[in-house]
């Protein structure tokens, strides 16, 4: 009989469904498919948990969530308070963002017996493997080994493992896109992220052959005519990008694409004949995250605003002009630290004067703006609890962590009312 492993990632809200592929239990699934293990993979309402736990007592072998800081740790541990009850002998194994950053926390907690940080792929299989072998595993600590791997390294995700229309979804890109990954990890050390931290500030691309083969597969089983790019920094390697378009083109596949995520540090490098590549392959939007405070905070994005405003300004204009939607999304509310300390009412103005001069060089242009909450450990976190910022004190406290819910103390009341009229123009 073959032994189960049920796996299960939480929605990242929690008051509306998430219809995204689980990339992050495909990954770690992709070395276990095959004869020897059966894998399932677990809706994401946690209420329906334990009657599927009971479906499977008698052959469950391990539970597997991967976990992100935020709502993420809520449905988690409602989850896997259920699979203890059922299943009281079956290991349960966290792993994902929150882990890698609090993995003695995770580890503590009554729920999880294993807390594994780093890149799962490799860690997870062991783990399953031993198992399978009837070797005991005590509560623990387990890091990935040899540090973050090229992920070309790894065969390509298992998109088989799911019933595939439950995370087929009708968007810009087509009228059955699918959420996939390129690449893993980012070099930037941006002062409001802990990728870091997490990968190690190391940055891993599939290859541009690869790649075609995995949208060609997508596209042959399942009729997938767009796809969702989730990479955390899609754009370091831009001949890796441009290879891509040109195979789209010299293929002839026909496949809308897009949302893929870019710093203008790499983007303003690309030329017109680029953006033109890339609408002729068949990519529909680009998203762009930019911080005109964060280089007078501390130096990471190495910019001021003002040649953010421009390059901003001439990326809306390349884009519009080769047909491709610009998404940019501003950040705004640092703690009043660095050179240049102003209101929130004077950035929020200057955010509102970015976003108008982008929009004038573009008709495809969509801006919004964002609040700044720094995500645990990364470079600013420090100084935003020196500015009073209160953090969670334990496991459960995290999942209350939503960076467009939570007002920081150095900001004025209502704050995220005036955010949200600037978004209702733009």
């Amino acid at each position: 009989m073959k032994k189960t492993i049920l796996l299960y990632c939480p929605p990242p809200t929690t008051n509306k469904p998430s219809t995204r592929a689980p990339l992050a239990l495909l990954a770690v699934s992709s070395m276990l498919v095959g004869d020897d293990y059966e894998i399932v993979i677990m809706p994401r309402d946690p209420g329906q948990h334990r009657r599927i736990f009971r479906d499977y007592m008698e052959k469950a072998l391990v539970y597997g969530v991967s976990v992100m800081t935020g709502p993420q740790i809520r449905h988690a541990l409602k989850s896997s308070a259920a699979a203890r009850e059922v299943l009281p002998d079956m290991p349960i194994i966290w792993g994902g963002w929150h882990p890698t950053i609090f993995p003695e926390q995770v580890a503590a907690s009554p729920y999880v017996d294993i807390a594994v940080t780093g890149q799962g792929e490799r860690v997870f299989t062991t783990i399953v493997d031993d198992l399978s072998k009837g070797r005991h595993v005590k509560k623990t600590l387990q890091t990935a080994p040899g540090g973050f791997v090229d992920i070309n390294r790894f065969p390509s995700l298992p998109y088989e493992i799911l019933n595939i229309e439950d995370y087929v979804f009708s968007a810009e890109m087509g009228s059955r896109t699918i959420n996939y990954v390129s690449s893993r990890g980012c070099p930037r050390n941006c002062s409001y992220c802990a990728q870091q931290l997490v990968s190690g500030g190391r940055w891993y691309g599939l290859s541009p052959d690869r790649m075609i083969r995995d949208v060609e597969r997508l596209k042959r089983r399942y009729a997938i005519d767009g796809i969702l790019f989730d990479d955390a920094n899609f754009f370091v390697d831009l001949d890796r990008v441009h290879d891509f378009a040109e195979l789209l083109v010299e293929k002839r596949i026909k496949i809308g694409w897009g949302m893929a995520n870019g710093r203008l540090e790499d983007l303003k490098r690309a030329g017109d004949s680029f953006w033109r590549l890339m609408n002729l392959s068949g990519m529909k939007s680009v998203f762009v995250g930019v911080e005109p405070r964060c280089g007078e905070l501390t130096h990471s994005a190495g910019k001021t605003s003002g040649t953010l405003f421009e390059d901003s300004v001439s990326l809306a204009k390349k884009t519009a002009e080769a047909g491709i939607t610009l998404k940019l999304s501003l950040l705004v509310g640092f703690p009043p630290i660095g050179k240049a300390i102003v209101s929130f009412d004077e950035e929020l103005e200057e955010a509102r004067s970015f976003l108008q001069g982008c929009a004038g060089e573009s008709d495809k242009f969509k801006g919004e703006v964002s609040m700044f909450l720094p995500f645990p450990h990364a470079p600013l976190y420090k100084a935003a609890i020196d500015h009073g910022l209160k953090v969670p004190e334990d496991l459960e406290g995290w999942a209350d962590w939503i960076p467009d819910k939570t007002e920081t103390p150095w900001l004025p009341a209502g704050a995220l009312k005036k955010i949200g009229e600037i978004n209702e123009k733009f």
